[in-house]
């Protein structure tokens, strides 16, 4: 039998495997996610898409590769930004 090894930070619970845990981990998930979006604290995509240019602006010394990540950002998650826009409307 194995021995629960994974415990909840949220409730407590302990589970005996990553992926029980993370079943389990989703439904906090679920509850943080309407709880923000209830709150309205919830950041849009450009709000984030701001914050993120402002984190690289500090890493970077050049406004090229500054644009280039951005870019590559913007390639990269524009299907889940889109998502998360219509979710906050």
């Amino acid at each position: 039998m194995p021995r629960n090894t994974i415990k909840c930070s949220q409730c407590n619970k302990t589970f005996p495997g990553g992926y029980e845990y993370r079943m389990h981990w989703e439904k906090h998930l679920d509850e943080f996610l309407k709880k923000e979006k209830q709150c309205g604290t919830m950041k849009t995509p450009l709000q984030e898409l701001f914050e993120y240019e402002s984190d690289l602006t500090h890493m970077f010394d050049s406004d090229v590769r500054v644009a280039g990540a951005i870019l590559e950002y913007i390639r990269t998650n524009k299907k889940d930004m889109l998502k998360k826009e219509k979710e906050l409307k």
